[in-house]
């Protein structure tokens, strides 16, 4: 089946999706994505096949490697063959024929088209093909997750964490001021590029506030930056439950260790009560 292109603005791919009809630890950007998993794959059509523009859409990314795989899609690091850059494209698993596949990806896609700050990561493509939607990312190799891993037995500078975070509450009150909550803050969210830019990734399950009575699902966000309305099912939540994941991540990277690695809801719960108290204070 030929691919076909969805249009650069992205928000124009509704009409063309006609149909009859947790959290694991993403890497780059993409819904549910799971630590990188190896092996390469040559997935590009020769160039000889090139005879249209559709083609070319897709064709210009040489799949290189997998870098990424979830419960919704896979995330692969690619070669834009027309710009020599490296790019992560995510590919969603199930047809776009699927009710629920459309309309995740749909809300992501409207979601980064909206929302461009140099705190965020950017999107720069999307195309269909073989009735299977895929997101063409800038590349990021390295994430606050590497950062943790990587730095020596003093962790990382004080004045890094300071600038990192700084960056992260840059980009979330950006999402805020739009009408926006990430809902997934977390170290393999928060990627850092050579320059030590921070760019937040992964909005699969970021959602836009409507109205103030509006209710949202509580099974959002990975358990140990999980706020304590989450925790308790409550649907009624708003932007506070980012900045409780930022504090986490904050925490995170003075000691490099979990602030409270819940092993279950009940288990974090308790966790968070034991250090500050039932009410929180």
């Amino acid at each position: 089946m030929e691919p076909t292109a969805v249009t650069n603005n992205g928000l124009q791919l509704e009409s063309q999706m006609k149909s009859p009809h947790q959290t694991s630890s993403p890497r780059h950007c993409g819904a549910d994505i799971s630590p990188p998993n190896q092996g390469q794959s040559k997935g590009h059509e020769s160039r000889g096949q090139r005879s249209s523009n559709t083609h070319l859409l897709f064709s210009r990314y040489e799949k290189l490697s997998k870098i990424g795989e979830g419960a919704y899609g896979m995330v692969f690091k690619c070669l834009d063959t027309q710009t020599g850059d490296m790019v992560a494209v995510k590919r969603f698993n199930a047809s776009d024929d699927d009710p629920l596949v459309k309309k995740i990806a749909l809300r992501e896609i409207k979601m980064l088209k909206r929302l461009k700050h140099p705190n965020l990561v950017n999107l720069i493509e999307v195309f269909r093909r073989k009735k299977k939607l895929h997101l063409v990312f800038q590349y990021i190799d390295h994430s606050l997750l590497h950062e943790l891993d990587s730095n020596g037995p003093n962790g990382i500078d004080r004045d890094k964490i300071v600038r990192i975070t700084w960056q992260i509450l840059l980009g979330i009150n950006f999402c805020h001021q739009s009408n926006c909550i990430h809902r997934d803050i977390k170290p393999e969210n928060i990627l850092i590029n050579a320059q030590g830019e921070v760019k937040l990734c992964d909005f699969g399950f970021a959602r836009f506030i409507a109205d103030a009575g509006d209710t949202y699902t509580d099974y959002v966000a990975t358990r140990w930056y999980r706020s304590p309305e989450l925790l308790v099912g409550d649907k009624h939540y708003g932007p506070p439950v980012d900045i409780w994941a930022v504090g986490c991540v904050f925490a995170e990277m003075l000691t490099r260790l979990p602030l409270w690695p819940g092993r279950s809801d009940l288990d974090q719960i308790y966790l968070i009560t034991k250090n500050l108290g039932a009410t929180g204070g």
